[in-house]
C-alpha cells in the first residue's frame, strides 16, 4: 500500500453520496482502505455528523493462528514447532511497533482484549495532513503479509 492509496480511499469516502441520515444516532459508513491477514485500516464516516471521520487501524493475529490452536490436543498448548512461533512473534512485534508509531502522531491506542485486537484511532475533522497519511503507510516488512 502506498501513500496515494490512502489518499484515494479517504477521498472516495468523503465524496461518496451519503445515505439519508437515519434516526439512529450511530449510523455510519465504513470503508476498508487496506487489509492484510494481520492489519485492517478503516475509515468510518458518521452520517449524523458529516464533518467527522474516524480513522481506525486494527492489528490482530491472523485467523490461521486461532484455527491451529483450536485443533490441538487436550493440553491446549501451541508447540513452537507447529506454527513457527518465533516468526509469528516477530511479525506481531513489527505490527505493534507500527501502532506505537501511530500513537506518536496522535492516534489513541486501545486493546479489545476479548477479541484480541489492538487498535489505533483518531478523529479527522478536516482533511488529514500528508504527514498523517505517510505515518499510516505500513513498512515494507509488513507489506509482504
Amino acid at each position: 500500500m502506498e501513500y496515494s492509496d490512502l489518499v484515494k480511499g479517504y477521498q472516495q469516502l468523503i465524496n461518496k453520496p451519503k445515505a439519508a441520515a437515519l434516526k439512529d444516532d450511530h449510523a455510519e459508513q465504513v470503508v476498508t482502505i487496506h487489509e492484510t491477514v494481520w492489519l485492517r485500516i478503516l475509515l468510518i464516516h458518521s452520517l449524523k455528523n458529516p464533518d467527522l471521520v474516524r480513522l481506525v487501524v486494527e492489528v490482530s493475529f491472523p485467523n490461521w493462528v486461532y484455527d491451529i490452536s483450536m485443533s490441538l490436543n487436550n493440553d491446549g498448548v501451541i508447540k513452537e514447532s507447529s506454527l513457527g512461533l518465533p516468526d509469528v512473534l516477530k511479525e506481531m512485534v513489527i505490527h505493534l511497533e507500527y501502532l506505537h508509531r501511530l500513537s506518536d502522531v496522535g492516534f489513541r491506542l486501545e486493546l479489545l482484549a476479548e477479541e484480541g485486537i489492538w487498535s489505533a484511532s483518531t478523529e479527522l475533522k478536516q482533511p488529514p495532513s500528508k504527514e498523517l497519511f505517510k505515518a499510516l503507510v505500513p513498512t515494507k516488512s509488513m507489506a509482504k503479509h
